[in-house]
């Protein structure tokens, strides 16, 4: 399991745009969590299993803190904002 984030977070990390988006654009309908569709409009070259590996509560939604964590990680590009 170490290996497959480790190997997600490199991979994502080299094929993420150069632009990014904050949580609050990432939260498109604004109820503080952030669903795989959310995040697919923004980033569409995130997958359902690179999304797995962000949210590690497993409650199949990013909060703000599994956001920045998974910017923090190169597993989600970081905001500029």
């Amino acid at each position: 399991m170490k290996v497959f984030l480790t190997t997600t977070a490199a991979v994502l990390a080299l094929a993420a745009p150069t632009w990014a988006a904050s949580f609050s654009e990432l939260d498109a309908n604004g109820d503080g969590m952030v669903t795989l569709d959310e995040v697919e409009a923004v980033h569409s070259d995130v997958t359902a299993e690179a999304f797995a590996a962000m949210d590690t509560n497993m409650d199949g939604v990013l909060d703000e803190a599994e956001v920045s964590a998974a910017q923090e990680a190169g597993l989600l590009p970081q905001s500029d904002s």
